[in-house]
C-alpha cells in the first residue's frame, strides 16, 4: 500500500509538472508577437522585428521586404497589449502608422468583439480624443466621442485607453 501511495504521489506531481508547463507555454504564445500577428495589421508585413519599449511592453516594427530593385518598406509598429474580455484572456493588436495614427485595432484571443467598435480608433492620432460616449448627445457632438460595446462601458475604456498608450508610446520612442 505504501508503494502504491508513492507511485499515486509521483503520477499526481508528473501531472501537475505537465500542467503548468502547457500553462507557460500558452501564456508565453499570447506574450509574443509573430510576424502572422502583424499580417493581421499591416497585410503586406514579410517581416517583423520584436522590441519593447522602455515601459516593458512588446511591440514590433512591421516590415515588406523588396524583392529585386524594389525598397524595403516600413510599414507601421504592432503592438501588443493583453486585455480581459468576460473572464477571458485576451489581446490587442494595435497598429501605428509612422506618422503616429492608428492604422487597424484587433483582438486576439476572443472573437466576441465587434470590429465595428475597433474600427472606430483608425485614423485616430496622438491628442485625439479618446474619450468613450456616455450619453446621446456624446455621440452626436462632433468630433464625436467613441461609441461603447453595447452593455460594456468598462471593457470600451479598457480598450481605448490601451490604444491611447500605444500611441503616446510611439511618440516617446521617436523622441528617444
Amino acid at each position: 500500500m505504501k508503494i502504491l501511495n508513492q507511485h499515486s504521489s509521483l503520477f499526481a506531481a508528473v501531472m501537475l509538472c505537465a500542467a503548468l508547463s502547457v500553462t507557460i507555454a500558452k501564456a508565453e504564445a499570447r506574450q509574443r508577437l509573430t510576424q502572422k500577428d502583424c499580417s493581421q495589421i499591416f497585410l503586406r508585413t514579410d517581416d517583423c522585428q520584436s522590441s519593447t519599449n522602455i515601459e516593458g511592453e512588446l511591440y514590433c516594427k512591421a516590415w515588406y521586404r523588396g524583392f529585386g530593385d524594389d525598397p524595403d518598406e516600413f510599414l507601421g509598429y504592432v503592438f501588443l497589449k493583453p486585455f480581459s474580455f468576460g473572464g477571458t484572456n485576451a489581446d490587442l493588436l494595435i497598429g501605428i502608422t509612422e506618422n503616429s495614427s492608428v492604422y487597424r485595432v484587433k483582438a486576439r484571443g476572443v472573437n466576441s468583439i465587434n470590429q465595428q467598435f475597433l474600427s472606430q480608433f483608425e485614423g485616430k492620432r496622438f491628442g485625439d480624443s479618446f474619450e468613450i460616449a456616455r450619453t446621446l448627445e456624446d455621440i452626436l457632438y462632433v468630433p464625436s466621442k467613441i461609441k461603447a460595446i453595447r452593455g460594456d462601458m468598462q471593457t470600451s475604456q479598457t480598450i481605448s485607453n490601451a490604444v491611447k498608450e500605444a500611441i503616446d508610446s510611439i511618440n516617446i520612442l521617436k523622441k528617444l
